[in-house]
């Protein structure tokens, strides 16, 4: 399994660097001055989501973060990492495939996590969070075609997304050292592993399961829905990053801030 595994990370670089390439040789993604349009999205669910999220610069939050020096290091990498590879493969996204489409595509993604959210409901004994959440998935999966239309929030299904870092905070766990991770972003030491729990049981990164001898889900289906899932969560930070670049003094510690409210906001289902 880890030699798959390690076989499909590879090809997921691969396509990576072929899609910056693609993009490279369309001349409006090598214009300097794209303006980020109005869409935008807080459909993502995992650590590095806080789009549309409104900062309170004036809350008294305290942040434990003994890797300071290191985690700042590893932000200006990840900062160059992305202004000139990650930003520019989602612009060209951005401009090339229509709203409407991106909005299926992103719906489509946010119901394959749904599983994962209703197991989260279930360790976190939330009946109600339960039942919403699979009443969602149920509805998208059938009606909403695979969840290309998002059906459950036009009926008025709402539920809070859940995952293991939430669970485990539900739990008493708390928070531990902030962490920036090498090309992921900020997390803590309790996200981080909600995170690695996360892609273990991902959906799409399923191997164990078969039909007739064959994966589940195949290495194209993989990469395929890996690399979109990436260029998708990305395009949706572009205005947010952008602003964070531009009107913040010090774009560290204002992410660091942005992305603890935002994870005890959802902690709390605020």
């Amino acid at each position: 399994m880890m030699l798959k595994y390690t076989s499909k990370l590879s090809k997921v670089i691969l396509m990576a660097l072929l899609l910056c390439f693609f993009n490279a040789s369309n001349s409006y993604c090598a214009q300097q001055n794209i303006i980020d349009n109005d869409f935008s999205s807080d459909s993502f669910d995992d650590f590095a989501d806080f789009n549309n999220f409104n900062l309170d610069v004036g809350q008294n939050l305290e942040i434990y973060d003994p890797l300071e020096k290191v985690n700042r290091k590893i932000y200006k990498f990840n900062d160059v990492t992305d202004r000139y590879f990650f930003e520019y493969i989602a612009r060209g996204y951005r401009r090339s495939i229509p709203q409407k489409a991106r909005i299926s595509i992103r719906n489509f993604i946010s119901n394959l996590a749904s599983p994962f959210t209703i197991f989260n409901s279930i360790l976190q004994g939330s009946a109600e969070n339960t039942m919403s959440s699979f009443s969602a998935f149920l509805i998208n999966s059938t009606i909403g075609l695979l969840g290309f239309i998002d059906v459950a929030s036009a009926k008025d299904i709402d539920y809070n997304k859940e995952d293991f870092g939430q669970t485990l905070a539900s739990y008493g766990v708390g928070p531990g050292p902030y962490l920036v991770i090498p090309f992921l972003g900020p997390s803590n030491l309790r996200d981080f592993t909600g995170f690695a729990a996360r892609i273990a049981f991902d959906v799409i990164s399923i191997e164990s399961v078969t039909i007739n001898g064959d994966n589940l889900v195949s290495d194209d289906a993989f990469l395929a829905l890996t690399v979109i899932s990436l260029i998708d969560k990305r395009e949706g930070l572009l205005n947010m990053v952008s602003g964070l670049r531009e009107n913040s003094f010090d774009p560290y510690a204002t992410a660091r801030s942005a992305f603890m409210q935002n994870r005890n906001a959802k902690i709390n289902n605020k």
